[in-house]
């Protein structure tokens, strides 16, 4: 005769496993609906980088001697013109 709490604890053990398999079925589920509706890695997605030098000419202002940019025709420090 088996323990009354025994069985009890068997019946929840039980119970778990199948709630784990169950979830399990159901995330299988939405793995594969997902990947054929183009979700979950759909394919390979190609980053392109472009890396660019650009030179800046920098100068000093007459008037307050910040550094200006070429081509700026006002100083951006003392709005002196340059």
């Amino acid at each position: 005769m088996i323990h009354k709490s025994m069985q009890t604890t068997s019946l929840i053990d039980l119970a778990i496993a199948l709630a784990a398999i169950i979830g399990a079925f159901i995330l299988c589920i939405c793995v594969v609906y997902s990947r054929r509706r183009g979700g979950l890695e759909s394919g390979p997605i190609r980053i392109e980088t472009h890396t660019t030098h650009e030179k800046v000419v920098l100068f000093v202002c007459p008037y307050c001697s910040a550094k200006v940019e070429q081509g700026v025709t006002e100083c951006p420090s003392c709005g002196g013109k340059v």
